[in-house]
């Protein structure tokens, strides 16, 4: 989607810079582009049972991908009793959510200028394609406005400030200002970025409590993650080896799906994120393909933004029935509050006693 409105932009430059509509070979190489990136995702559709309805279901679901936040502008800043690290990054991304848009249309005019004039260089040539590409994505950015999705759907910002620069570091006169403004640019990034790198967040973590962070083998490996994810991982490892579950045989909601490749497990039906209503047709479905499921591990109250219609009671309550009547919950020490684990009823035979509740 995002791709073709960019490509779509890039249509409407063209024509207007050089006054004609692209020509039919760009349109062809276009078209061809689409056919041969999309041939994977085309073959699938044609081939695949069951994909293409899902594919469609997928597309009608777009309009509730996100759930909204509000643009983090400098006037809606509330700082309060935020650390200096907190409060430079809120800063920081209170400007880049001016700056990084400013940069893209100033780009697609500036270039359009070039054009114009007879100055259009490689660089500019990719300031343009850059910034077209970068306000496409700006709708991804702004709709749930959060640091994680800002910082991925504004990534061409990078080659369009880097482009600007290399254009104007050709000129001596204009040399010096384009290395400022690289520099206050990198600062920004920096300062919006640097609160969540993840060694200054876990020294920080470490730095407010020394417990509140563990280290976890995983895959042969150890990460460092925090104390009650740590929890969870060997709370559901310790059932998992006890009542000797198969890589079939667990299911997790509404939001922990890393813990499949954690047990190097699969899961029962194809849901990443429980977060929307779901007809119960779509629920039917879930429930047949949980017939061989005997170890859940949930969080029936958790939710998005403690939103009470998006918890799982709501969402999905066929499901949850199933649930109540084929699965009781289990005694299991070491989980966080509000996680629950549940066994199939008569189906679980533990090495270690585990109570039911």
């Amino acid at each position: 989607m995002f791709y073709v409105i960019a490509a779509s932009l890039g249509v409407v430059f063209i024509a207007v810079c050089e006054r004609k509509w692209p020509a039919g070979r760009t349109v062809v190489s276009y078209v061809a582009g689409i056919v041969i990136g999309y041939s994977p995702l085309l073959i699938m559709i044609v081939a695949v049972p069951g994909f293409r309805d899902a594919f469609v279901d997928s597309v009608i679901f777009t309009k509730q991908w996100q759930l909204s936040l509000p643009i983090p502008f400098p006037w809606r800043l509330q700082l309060g009793q935020d650390s200096v690290l907190d409060a430079l990054q809120a800063i920081s991304i209170s400007i880049a959510c001016i700056a990084f848009p400013a940069i893209y249309i100033c780009g697609i005019g500036f270039a359009a200028w070039a054009h114009r004039t007879g100055k259009l260089s490689r660089s500019l040539t990719l300031l343009a394609a850059s910034s077209l590409a970068g306000i496409s994505y700006l709708q991804q950015a702004f709709d749930r406005a959060d640091f994680g999705h800002i910082a991925q759907a504004t990534l061409p910002v990078f080659p369009a400030v880097f482009a600007l620069a290399s254009y104007c570091g050709a000129n001596a006169k204009a040399r010096l200002i384009a290395s400022v403004f690289a520099a206050v640019f990198c600062l920004v990034c920096l300062g919006a970025w640097l609160p969540n790198e993840p060694v200054v967040a876990f020294s920080r973590l470490s730095a407010r409590d020394p417990n509140a962070v563990a280290w976890e083998p995983i895959s042969g490996k150890r990460f460092a993650v925090p104390r009650y994810e740590a929890d969870v991982l060997r709370a559901v490892r310790a059932t998992v080896d006890s009542c000797g579950i198969g890589k079939g045989e667990f299911w997790t909601a509404p939001h922990f799906p890393g813990i499949y490749a954690y047990l190097d497990a699969k899961a029962p039906f194809w849901e990443l994120y429980y977060l929307y209503p779901r007809p119960p047709e779509f629920q039917r479905r879930h429930i047949a393909a949980m017939t061989n499921t005997r170890l859940i591990l949930f969080a029936p109250e958790a939710t998005v933004d403690g939103l009470e219609r998006l918890k799982l009671h709501n969402t999905y309550p066929l499901l949850m029935k199933d649930i109540t009547r084929h699965y009781s919950e289990l005694n299991v020490p070491g989980l966080p509050q509000g996680m629950k684990m549940f066994g199939a009823t008569g189906a679980l035979r533990c090495r270690e006693a585990i109570e039911t509740k």
